[in-house]
């Protein structure tokens, strides 16, 4: 008798909440629609989201999806995307899963563009998925790989690399890979690597891999990897060639290995070129068990700068 009365409960409240949970498929090989199997699947990441309503799930095989435009994530809570699947078949929904051997690569085909843009998303997970080859200069002035603002959310397994902003002189700038602004992060084995942010004349840099920008971030069990800030000539000033911490911000590295990251500023008479490793403003920085070596390569060398 309870067990009937809990279903009746779980039902209605079902109704009334108005939960919705569903799974939609994205490969490059579907149909395009409806997206409920790998045969049906969407072909690009776009019109899955599109699709999507809160609590559900993207699987994303393990292509590369070409893009000209961001793909943008925004206003979905408690949502997944997971790439990494082998999509062999529709018998096993929605089967097997290892992204080292199935690796789900959105990379930039044509344009000036940022690969990923996540604003307005709370409780999310990004999983298994590769930000590739993003070439951005515009507003927000950072992360090409990918821009987080005003969201929370969980990476697990990602790679953001190759990625490149360029912006013009004159400003503040932030982030060369990806830039957290306003939200709460977290990166569990994760790759953060070669990214670069290439700053116009009369600029402060901050961050070539990643910008924490008053925001919460955890960096664990990660790699962040030759990433550089870079000021050709006439630069102000350049911190953070691995990770840079601004304003009312937390950052919790536990486990990471930063290396051979660079802050490098042409201009011999440019005020400061700080913290290859990691640069600290402003917040409170905590480094846990982590390896920070061979980090710069100028007389202005530092692992970290706080």
């Amino acid at each position: 008798m309870r067990s009937r009365w809990s279903l009746i409960c779980g039902l209605y409240l079902n109704a009334v909440i108005g939960i919705h949970a569903a799974t939609y498929y994205v490969a490059t090989n579907g149909v395009g629609t409806p997206g409920t199997n790998w045969s049906t699947a969407f072909t690009n990441i776009q019109d899955a989201l599109a699709a999507s309503s809160n609590n559900d799930t993207l699987c994303v095989a393990g292509h590369s999806f070409g893009i000209a435009s961001t793909v943008s994530w925004s206003g979905r809570s408690n949502m997944t995307i997971r790439g990494g699947y082998a999509a062999a078949d529709d018998i096993d929904l929605p089967g097997t899963n290892n992204p080292a051997l199935w690796p789900s690569v959105i990379l930039r085909a044509g344009g000036t563009i940022r690969i990923m843009t996540v604003s307005s998303v709370t409780n999310a997970r990004l999983q298994g998925v590769t930000l590739a080859g993003g070439n951005f200069s515009g507003s927000p002035n950072g992360g090409s790989g990918l821009y987080i603002g005003n969201s929370s959310l969980i990476l697990a397994e990602c790679a953001i690399r190759n990625n490149t902003t360029v912006n013009s002189a004159y400003n503040d700038q932030y982030g060369g890979g990806i830039l957290c602004n306003q939200s709460t992060v977290t990166f569990t084995n994760c790759l953060i690597m070669n990214n670069l942010y290439n700053a116009g004349q009369y600029t402060v840099v901050y961050g070539g891999g990643l910008c924490v920008l008053n925001s919460s971030v955890l960096l664990s069990h990660s790699v962040v990897a030759t990433n550089k800030v870079y000021i050709f000539r006439w630069g102000y000033a350049d911190y953070g060639g691995g990770i840079a911490v601004m304003g009312a911000s937390t950052l919790l590295a536990r486990n990471c290995l930063i290396v051979g990251n660079d802050s490098y500023n042409g201009d011999p008479g440019a005020v400061a070129s700080l913290g290859d490793g990691i640069y600290a403003d402003n917040g409170t920085t905590l480094v846990e068990n982590c390896t920070i070596a061979n980090n710069g390569s100028g007389a202005k060398w530092q692992a970290i700068s706080i």
